[in-house]
């Protein structure tokens, strides 16, 4: 497994050894500190997602409902689901496996956007405007931030895009056919 560790925000991801086709399944992990809390509220437009947990309890909200879940159950957040999850205990760290199907460029996003974040502060609060936007835009069919509605956030990322490109922050974002191609 490849793990990139946001300690910032008591997150680590667990990634296949073997980068996953987009047209396969991805099988990663999550680990959460005690109390850590994951990602903003979000959407996979075209895939579902699955937690299991391993150790601990993960608190997962779909579309507003939380669901509490203990070691060996699972939740499933269909295509277009808003979620988020959190570690339900404050003194126990939590361990998921974390089903992503289809892959598609789920893989590339959260490992560019995961490295980021670490590289500028070790959470996700610490992840660049325009590094981010170029991404969210790269993904804009597959993936969106739930606060932020579409009408907004097409022509929004569009311009961070741009902006990543032409101030060079583009470049420290790893292109999606390339992190494909290299096969690990």
């Amino acid at each position: 497994m490849r793990i990139l560790e946001l300690q910032k925000q008591g997150e680590s991801l667990l990634f296949p050894t073997k980068v996953t086709a987009p047209d396969g399944i991805l099988k990663g992990g999550l680990r959460l500190s005690p109390g850590a809390m994951g990602p903003e509220l979000h959407a996979h437009l075209l895939q579902e997602e699955t937690f299991t947990v391993i150790q601990g309890q993960l608190i997962v909200t779909i579309d507003g409902r939380e669901h509490v879940l203990e070691e060996g159950q699972s939740a499933t957040v269909h295509r277009g689901g808003a979620h988020t999850f959190r570690n339900g205990h404050a003194d126990r760290p939590m361990e998921a496996e974390v089903r992503v199907e289809p892959a598609l460029h789920f893989e590339w996003m959260l490992h560019e956007m995961a490295a980021s974040a670490i590289r500028n502060g070790g959470d996700w609060k610490s992840l660049p405007l325009l590094e981010a936007g170029y991404v969210l835009h790269e993904l804009r069919d597959e993936y969106r931030l739930a606060a932020i509605p579409a009408f907004v956030a097409r022509p929004l990322f569009a311009l961070l895009h741009r902006l990543a490109r032409s101030t060079g922050a583009a470049s420290k974002i790893a292109d999606r056919r390339a992190y494909y191609s290299r096969g690990s």
